[in-house]
């Protein structure tokens, strides 16, 4: 019996050593998909391109989008064509510091926020549970002290979501069940 408990629980450790060697091996495989994507806003300040809200996702924290106003204020990123999001990151862009709020919306369906206290050059960011396959990308900043802008947004994106290696609880059970018959006779033969 002893045997069998050592089977069964090396069989349900080796499972999850693969699950979580599968989700190593995509994190690597990222990529900022904002770079290639188009960024349109609520409205850029004094119309500038300056502050434009392409700005927001060209690669360089020194430049930035900037509404010109305070919240309600949105920035979009169109990606160009589905891609599978694992990963959101924004560059914060505001004076003075303070408490914020910032909805973000993957083709238009909530997907989390970003809520408190935060500060210029702060970087926010949000891991996905599952990779979602979206084409639009919209940070809604509905609190905040400042103008709302953003040095830069990144939207990393990669291999869409893998089955799981881990075998369903009754699965396991199944193979351990036939693991415990499979030994008793063959000891029984012996």
């Amino acid at each position: 019996m002893r045997f069998i408990k050592k089977t069964l629980l090396a069989l349900t450790l080796s499972s999850i050593t693969t699950l979580t060697i599968s989700h190593s091996a995509s994190a690597a495989n990222l990529r900022n998909v904002a770079l290639e994507g188009t960024a349109t806003a609520s409205r850029t300040y004094r119309g500038s391109d300056l502050f434009a809200p392409n700005n927001a996702i060209d690669g360089d924290e020194t430049t930035s989008w900037n509404a010109g106003e305070h919240p309600t204020q949105w920035l979009e990123i169109d990606l160009g064509e589905a891609a599978y999001i694992h990963e959101i990151v924004g560059i914060v862009a505001q004076s003075p510091a303070g408490g914020t709020r910032h909805d973000i919306y993957l083709d238009d369906i909530f997907s989390f926020r970003w809520e408190g206290f935060t500060t210029s050059g702060q970087t926010l960011s949000h891991e996905l549970n599952t990779p979602t396959l979206a084409q639009t990308v919209r940070i809604l900043s509905t609190a905040g002290p400042s103008w709302v802008a953003w040095r830069e947004v990144k939207v990393l994106a990669g291999p869409g979501p893998k089955k799981s290696s881990v075998p369903e609880p009754s699965m396991i059970f199944s193979l351990a069940a036939m693991g415990v018959g499979g030994l008793v006779a063959a000891r029984r033969k012996a």
